[in-house]
C-alpha cells in the first residue's frame, strides 16, 4: 500500500494523537473512533465503524497492525 495520500499533517495527527491511545484497555466510543480516524488516514478511504462493542477489540488490532506495517512510512512523513 503505498502512503502517497498520506499528508505531513496526517502523520503527526496519528503520531500526537492517536498513538497514545494506541494500547489502551478502555475502548470506549470515542477511542473506536480515534481508531477509525486512524485507519481511515493510512487506507486513504473512509473505514466505518465497528457495529457493535463485541468488535472493538478486532478493530483495535487491525489499527495496531497497521502501525506495525507503516511506523516507519508515517514518521517519515511526519518529519519531512
Amino acid at each position: 500500500m503505498s502512503m502517497e495520500h498520506l499528508t505531513k499533517s496526517d502523520a503527526q495527527w496519528i503520531i500526537d494523537v492517536w498513538l497514545p491511545e494506541k494500547d489502551h484497555s478502555y475502548l470506549s466510543p470515542e477511542r473506536i473512533l480515534l481508531h477509525s480516524k486512524m485507519q481511515s488516514k493510512i487506507r486513504g478511504k473512509q473505514v466505518d465503524n465497528p457495529s457493535c462493542k463485541c468488535e472493538y477489540v478486532t478493530f483495535q488490532k487491525i489499527s495496531n497492525s497497521l502501525w506495525a506495517q507503516f511506523e516507519t512510512q508515517i514518521r517519515e512523513i511526519a518529519n519531512n
